[in-house]
């Protein structure tokens, strides 16, 4: 989500972004919501619950990288008692950022900034970085996340999510607009962890996470005589694996089924 040098490729760029967040203010992610719509969200919760610290100490800072549209960051002052800012280069997507922020009336800071020609401010700044669906955008992937480890302070611990390309959820957003799946580089959970290493960050923990999640095939593209009852038919049959995954107390991510692959980082201390 940023101007990028010559050798670095940003496939998807501002006016995708731009009109991207043309939508309503996202509601601040509820860990307490147990409803099965919520499954998604507690699932990356107890993610992060395995990852981060909680409750923070004082005065630790949390930056997300492509913060635009995300609906996190007050859960991340609420529930792990991060100091919080975002960093995005959409003005659309920072305006939702800061109403969302706003709406959990959670202090929080909020930078339009090019992420590979941030402030000098940054540098450093942060304690974790976290990022959603923004390092796929980028070729080399090493680019975007030596960006990220300039974020961070010495020590500091870098989450980084990205949709899974090469499996059904790949596939589906492939044969419904190819224009979007073109946005994204495929990456596997060791693509990812390598990426971090070039970026000079040790991997700590990487892998798929969840057992399905269609809900994050773009249908945008398509008609909306088709697109909206394939949203109601994709929601319909991730809601009940998600069901089932209670019922059973199990589930089965993997490279064919799971929606993202995850790696979290830590840059070494000085």
């Amino acid at each position: 989500m940023t101007q990028v040098s010559p050798e670095v490729e940003d496939k998807a760029g501002r006016a995708h972004w731009d009109a991207a967040w043309l939508r309503d203010t996202p509601a601040p992610v509820d860990a307490d919501d147990r409803r099965l719509r919520n499954h998604v969200n507690l699932r990356l919760v107890r993610l992060l619950d395995g990852l981060l610290p909680r409750p923070a100490r004082p005065g630790m800072m949390l930056v997300e990288a492509g913060c635009g549209g995300s609906a996190w960051l007050p859960l991340f002052a609420t529930r792990y008692g991060h100091k919080v800012a975002g960093v995005d280069f959409s003005e659309t997507g920072c305006g939702l950022a800061r109403a969302t922020l706003e709406r959990a009336g959670v202090p929080g800071r909020i930078v339009r900034a090019d992420l590979f020609d941030p402030p000098a401010e940054l540098a450093a700044c942060a304690d974790v970085v976290f990022s959603q669906g923004l390092a796929e955008h980028f070729t080399p992937t090493s680019a975007l996340t030596r960006r990220l480890a300039w974020l961070l302070k010495p020590g500091g611990l870098a989450v980084t999510l990205v949709p899974n390309m090469r499996g059904l959820t790949g596939l589906l957003q492939r044969v419904c607009d190819r224009r979007v799946f073109d946005l994204h580089v495929p990456l596997t959970p060791s693509a990812l962890a390598d990426a971090h290493v070039e970026a000079g960050l040790t991997p700590v923990a990487s892998g798929w996470l969840g057992t399905l999640n269609l809900g994050v095939v773009n249908l945008a593209g398509l008609p909306r005589v088709v697109g909206r009852p394939l949203s109601k038919a994709f929601a319909a049959v991730s809601m009940a694996v998600w069901a089932l995954e209670r019922t059973l107390g199990a589930e089965l991510p993997g490279r064919l089924n799971s929606p993202v692959a995850y790696c979290a980082a830590r840059k070494p201390s000085a």
